[in-house]
């Protein structure tokens, strides 16, 4: 498709609300939601959940879940961190493992966030999250259509699946992979969402917290029962600040939001340069560059400022402020479980297992060009009263998390503790008890230049995720974007910056260029090119209504994996 079209049709511009998210049959129910009455909220919830049925290899139950939220009327936006802390027994099994832990398998699966941050989210909506789960209850029994990404994501992970479950897998049937456009029902997971609504996203606390608690262990993994009652949903002070004249908002540590605005600060655009050291200094538990090393910015920031909120119950309830000073917490950081100490190897059962000595910055995870970074998605949804939100939710880093599906249950167990901690002893994101491990899901908002929040995006991606962003930031702001009187030409920047082709970091540490990458129209660094790569990023992204506008507001989904935007 040429470059333009491709730009266009990106950005669904609409009045009463706009979806943006990693489906397009999601993001239709996010909008058949807000034709009931919804409001944003509950839209993007809608969407999630509908995701955790349609993309199963990215996102679920026992997955984990970070979001920016933006009520209306507020000047900021607000984060929401729903990540789970490391079970009680992961450390004292890493020493006895050498702290050669493997990124995948028993070991890696974490506690899932994720059930109480879709509920933390619902309560601040309208309709209630029986109502936010009803579509994707009645898609798990009526059955989806098996989508080409969810087949490429399978293909990839079949060694993954068939090495922990050789009976095979709803997922991975013993007769054979299932073809893209095939039918597939997932009973067990309905019936897990079900759960979910009748636990109001305390999914875990009682039997079903048992059966896969059990079903760890029995496989050589620490996770207990006790483990899975102790996730949070953490309402948090977004992290905010000033880019080429813009405010810029990023959720905060245990994220990698802080390194984004770090290299943004940098007044160095999407510098591969600056990028590298951004990343170093997260990945080394140092603060960003021109931020002080207090209020979470050391490493001590990953398990105080935005990990386990102490003022916030369990279901996220507590209000949060809507500003954010600083930097918080930098020393958090990566799905990839990879800091200057640990990245990618296999052990000898086959499971991804810490290596030493190898940096995070250089895309440790991407040995594969060809591999999509394919355990996340994103929803993004905007109303006409000024609600926005953005929400990450994910089963982890590649695909099917730690590559354990509990039986009758369709449910992927995600391997955010294998993952996200740093496995040396006192690192600052080694497993501690309480302890997130940091991720490089985050999210970003960025204000026009009068101040007021104007436009909020995510993009799944694995380390990417932090290339991805700054190269989609950089494009917008230096086309001028978001302008504070012309939706229309915010809206055509995005649709570019969105579609642009983009470079990423291999795992020897030079760049790659997208296949379609046009050095006149989208300039690449030079400092030494990998194979270049098909697009793999699936960015989303909301813009608001302008106060004194005509009403339109617009949400933009990269196209060419499968995301979309749809308006009404």
């Amino acid at each position: 498709m040429d470059a333009s079209l491709l730009a266009r049709h990106a950005v669904a511009q609409g009045t009463l609300g706009a979806v943006a998210a990693g489906s397009r049959a999601a993001a239709a129910i996010g909008v058949s939601v807000l034709h009931d009455g919804g409001s944003a909220i509950d839209a993007a919830v809608a969407a999630a959940l509908a995701e955790t049925v349609l993309l199963p290899p990215k996102c679920g139950p026992a997955g984990d879940l970070i979001a920016l939220i933006l009520p209306v009327g507020a000047t900021a936006p607000t984060a929401l961190i729903a990540i789970g802390p490391a079970a009680a027994g992961l450390p004292d099994a890493a020493r006895a493992a050498s702290w050669s832990v493997p990124a995948t398998g028993p070991l890696s699966v974490g506690v899932p966030g994720a059930p109480r941050g879709y509920a933390a989210l619902a309560a601040r909506g309208r309709l209630g999250l029986a109502a936010l789960a009803a579509p994707a209850i009645s898609l798990a029994s009526r059955g989806i259509v098996w989508s080409p990404i969810c087949a490429r994501l399978a293909s990839e992970a079949a060694a993954l699946l068939r090495r922990h479950q050789p009976e095979g897998t709803v997922y991975s049937p013993p007769a054979g992979p299932i073809a893209n456009g095939e039918r597939v029902r997932l009973p067990g997971l309905g019936a897990v969402l079900e759960e979910l609504v009748r636990t109001d996203g305390a999914l875990f606390d009682g039997p079903l917290g048992t059966v896969v608690a059990d079903y760890v262990t029995d496989r050589g993994g620490v996770l207990t029962r006790e483990d899975l009652r102790s996730a949070e949903a953490s309402f948090v002070p977004a992290v905010a600040g000033e880019v080429e004249g813009h405010r810029v908002w990023v959720t905060p540590a245990p994220t990698y939001g802080p390194a984004l605005l770090d290299a943004l600060s940098s007044g160095m655009g999407a510098s591969p340069t600056v990028l590298r050291a951004a990343l170093d200094r997260l990945a080394a538990g140092l603060p960003p560059a021109g931020f002080p090393a207090s209020a979470g910015n050391d490493a001590a920031g990953l398990a105080s400022a935005g990990n386990r909120s102490a003022d916030a119950s369990p279901h996220g309830a507590g209000d949060g402020a809507t500003t954010g000073t600083g930097a918080d917490g930098a020393a958090g950081g990566g799905d990839t479980g990879a800091g200057p100490s640990a990245v990618s190897g296999t052990d000898g059962a086959g499971d991804t297992a810490a290596e030493p000595h190898r940096n995070i910055a250089v895309g440790a995870w991407h040995a594969n060009a060809d591999a999509l970074a394919g355990g996340t998605s994103a929803v993004a949804a905007v109303d006409a009263d000024g609600n926005a939100v953005v929400i990450v939710h994910s089963n982890s880093f590649p695909q099917f998390g730690s590559g354990l599906v509990v039986p009758g249950l369709d449910l992927v167990l995600s391997n955010r503790a294998g993952r996200g901690f740093t496995w040396q002893e006192g690192h600052p994101n080694a497993p501690a008890p309480g302890r997130r491990p940091r991720t490089t899901l985050h999210a970003w908002a960025i204000a026009d230049p009068a101040g007021r929040p104007a436009l909020l995006g995510a993009t799944p991606g694995g380390e990417q995720q932090v290339p991805w962003n700054a190269q989609l930031l950089d494009a917008l702001l230096a086309a001028g974007a978001p302008f504070a009187e012309d939706p229309q030409a915010t809206d055509a920047a995005l649709g570019d910056a969105l579609t642009a082709a983009r470079w990423e970091f291999t795992a020897d540490g030079r760049i790659s260029a997208e296949e379609q990458a046009d050095p006149a129209q989208a300039p690449l660094p030079a400092d030494g090119y990998g194979p270049a790569f098909s697009a793999r990023s699936s960015h989303v992204a909301v813009r608001l209504a302008p106060p004194d506008g005509d009403g339109t507001l617009s949400a933009a989904a990269d196209p060419r994996l499968g995301a979309a935007a749809v308006s009404a």
